[in-house]
């Protein structure tokens, strides 16, 4: 009863959290759209955050399909330990402790074996959808700022940093971790070890 009453909770967090900052960010858009100049840290903003919803929407279910190890490690990254850092610890934190985190409650690592394979898609699905956001929104900023909108091309390329970078960084970290106590289960079958994750 207290799990269902907890995912209950979870879930109008999710919803509470989805309405208001679609609100915010569809109103902000409508005031700034036609001169975004004027304000562009607003309008990088709610611009930024559109982005991140329509991608999410329309890479579910292929990102969820897809094999978690096709977004393969790079040598460099040593399997997410690179990005054992404190901006990026820092990032996860406030995902983990503040509202930003109601936003996607289903990349945090549950305490049963049967669901890593669940949270390792998750974090895939996060990883890519910010991804592609992250690529996209650099795109939008180069032409506003050759369309003569500078200072909105710049505070969108600006927020691009903590609205889709640092959660790249915060999901390969997390599922390097994941993937780390995954081979430790096929060794050492029964035990799992908690991870904390966002």
């Amino acid at each position: 009863m207290r799990n269902g009453a907890r995912n209950r909770w979870i879930h109008v967090r999710w919803v509470f959290a989805c309405w208001l900052t679609m609100a915010l960010a569809g109103s902000a858009l409508a005031q700034t759209a036609s001169r975004p100049d004027q304000r562009p840290f607003i309008f990088g903003l709610s611009v930024s955050y559109f982005i991140v919803i329509v991608f999410a929407l329309l890479t579910r279910q292929p990102l969820l399909t897809l094999d978690p190890g096709r977004l393969r490690f790079a040598r460099w990254e040593r399997e997410g330990k690179v990005y054992d850092r404190k901006d990026v610890r820092t990032f996860q934190w406030a995902l983990l402790h503040t509202p930003l985190g109601w936003l996607n409650p289903n990349v945090r690592m549950p305490s049963g074996r049967a669901d890593i394979d669940r949270v390792l898609r998750e974090m895939t699905y996060a990883e890519g959808t910010h991804l592609i956001a992250f690529v996209v929104s650099i795109v939008i900023a180069a032409l506003l700022t050759v369309k003569a909108h500078v200072a909105a091309g710049v505070w969108l390329a600006l927020i691009n940093i903590p609205m889709n970078l640092y959660p790249v960084m915060v999901q390969r970290w997390n599922r390097g971790r994941v993937l780390q106590v995954s081979q430790r289960l096929r060794a050492r079958p029964g035990r799992l070890r908690r991870v904390e994750t966002a």
